[in-house]
């Protein structure tokens, strides 16, 4: 349930559960090599398996945080008022950090008949929308002299960062479990190139490769790539893992 799916039907139980349990009594009860079993089976990686979980409010959070390279402050105090305002937006999202609200944890662990569907309600799922919209603003409120995300630095890590189409290729493979569609994928472009040609992004990007210190191309460039990855933070898909 934790690690795959909540749906234990009779194949699962017959074919999953079942020789777990058995290497689980050949070990004296040692969680270890049971728990190693399912993460090397077959089951585990099943493409029916993948991307059916929705993230909690903290894996959601860190998926963004640390994938788009969203910086900081350097500054022990300001970067704690940060952490604090961070805080209180995690718990209006259900999970207070180091508050676990029972022994059993959080509901979406253990409540059926939803399990981790109960991370997203009508409330929840605005308030997770705007917490990926205002993670950047957010840091910046406490420390105007962070650039954050950086943008730039997570795409120069890619293969081919001036091709339109192989930056988005890239980057959906790494953000979502599943393959995205070619309709999808050209949502994604027109927030970073809207109604434009696909080299106009070549162009502008390599404008800055070549002058980084312009203040204006680099904003330019870099506030594109927000409103792309905007886009792609509030497609279903990135609710999943």
């Amino acid at each position: 349930t934790w690690f795959v799916h909540y749906d234990l039907n009779d194949t699962v139980e017959a074919e999953i559960i079942a020789p777990m349990a058995q290497v689980l009594l050949d070990n004296d009860y040692q969680i270890k090599p049971a728990l190693e079993a399912l993460l090397r089976s077959e089951h585990f990686y099943d493409m029916a398996t993948r991307g059916c979980m929705i993230k909690n409010t903290l894996d959601f959070f860190y998926s963004s945080y640390k994938t788009f390279r969203i910086a900081n402050s350097t500054d022990i105090l300001k970067e704690y008022d940060s952490w604090v305002g961070f805080y209180w937006k995690f718990q209006n999202l259900q999970m207070s950090v180091f508050e676990v609200p029972s022994v059993a944890g959080w509901p979406a662990y253990y409540q059926s008949p939803n399990f981790y569907r109960n991370w997203i309600n009508s409330a929840s799922l605005a308030l997770r929308k705007k917490l990926a919209w205002e993670m950047r603003w957010h840091i910046e409120y406490y420390d105007n002299d962070v650039t954050s995300p950086d943008h730039l630095g997570f795409i120069a890590t890619l293969d081919n960062p001036s091709d339109v189409n192989e930056l988005i290729d890239e980057i959906c493979r790494l953000v979502y479990p599943r393959e995205m569609s070619v309709a999808q994928k050209d949502f994604f472009k027109q927030a970073l190139i809207p109604g434009l040609p696909d080299f106009e992004w070549t162009v502008e990007y390599n404008e800055y490769l070549s002058d980084p210190t312009n203040d204006d191309v680099r904003n330019t460039v870099e506030y594109k790539l927000f409103l792309m990855f905007q886009s792609m933070m509030n497609v279903p898909e990135f609710h999943m893992s």
